[in-house]
Formats: C-alpha cells, sequence, structure tokens
C-alpha cells in the first residue's frame, strides 16, 4: 500500500500508462511512486513542492493556466489517486499531465531529469560546472541543503580569495567537499 497525499488516506495506485502497481522511490529526499515498467513517476502536491523549492522552480503559473482553461485533456490518462481525466501542460519544453483535481502531476520516465536540466540551465552555471551543488546568477549564489551550502561558502571562498584558503579552510573544518 501507498500513502496517497492527495486523499489522506493509504490506496493501491497504478501508472496511468501501462498499469502497473506504482513503488514507492525517493527521489533527493522526496518520496514518489514510480511505475517500475514505464519508469513514470506520480508526483503528488507536497512532492511538487519540495522540488519546486530545492530547485527554484517557479509553479505558481500550473494552476492559474489550468484555471484559464489554457490546456487540452488528455482523454488517455487518469491520475492514479483519483481517476479524474490529466491535463496535458507544456512545462520548461516537456508536456506534463497534471489532475486538475488533486493537482498532482504525472511525468513519464525521463521527464523529471529533462525538467531539472531545462531549469539549471536558464539559471546560470550549475552545480557540476562548480564541483558543488550550487547555482549562480550572475552575482548572485544560492545552494540548497546544509552540505550544499558549505560546498557553496568554500566556493565563494576560492572565487574572492584564492584556492589555498578553501582548500586550507576546508582542512580546519574537517570537510571534504562533495
Amino acid at each position: 500500500m501507498i500513502f496517497n497525499s492527495c486523499r489522506n488516506k493509504f490506496k493501491r495506485m497504478n501508472c496511468p500508462v501501462d498499469r502497473t502497481t506504482l513503488k514507492e522511490t525517493v527521489v533527493e529526499n522526496v518520496i514518489l511512486q514510480q511505475c517500475p515498467k514505464c519508469g513514470g513517476l506520480w508526483l503528488p502536491t507536497t512532492a511538487l513542492k519540495q522540488f519546486s523549492q530545492l530547485h527554484g522552480i517557479d509553479v505558481s503559473s500550473l494552476k492559474y493556466n489550468l484555471d484559464k482553461n489554457t490546456c487540452n485533456i488528455n482523454k488517455q490518462i487518469l491520475c492514479p489517486s483519483d481517476n479524474s481525466r490529466m491535463i496535458l501542460y507544456p512545462f520548461h519544453g516537456v508536456e506534463i499531465d497534471i489532475c486538475a483535481s488533486c493537482w498532482g502531476i504525472w511525468l513519464d520516465g525521463g521527464e523529471l531529469e529533462l525538467i531539472l536540466k531545462k531549469t539549471k540551465k536558464s539559471w546560470g552555471k550549475t552545480a557540476l560546472e562548480f564541483g558543488c551543488e550550487c547555482v549562480e546568477d550572475g552575482n548572485i549564489f544560492t545552494s540548497a541543503g546544509i552540505s550544499a551550502g558549505i560546498d557553496m561558502s568554500l566556493h565563494l571562498v576560492k572565487i574572492l580569495h584564492s584556492p589555498i584558503l578553501s582548500e586550507k579552510t576546508a582542512r580546519q573544518m574537517e570537510y571534504e567537499p562533495g
């Protein structure tokens, strides 16, 4: 049984694509349900909020645009939570399926990675370019989490002062940058 946050009860949910039972999975400390067959992900509203906060993704336009009927109903996909028809919505270059009654989102296999990749590119330099979990947009640096904040701080010491001081600071803290 999987906890269904949309209805606040335990309920078995099936993949809206192939009807396989969804399995609980954790992605970046966020609990999701995933189809073991097609790789699709079900993000209840709480998970969507967590991902938007972790990655700085603006999801405020989703409800506004759905309320204005700017989207098409997907006649083939039903919400795994309440069996409502899902609505197709273009989001960061990816067409996602949203349930207008519980606000859960169905992402086909690989779509979450595409969205995260596209939103990180639009922010500027990413964690991979720094070797730490922080993002630079001009003169603004952001990070998510305690160790990512330490990585970002050490990176700032490195660019504002010197790599030697950054390494010395990490050694004094007995911290191994991620």
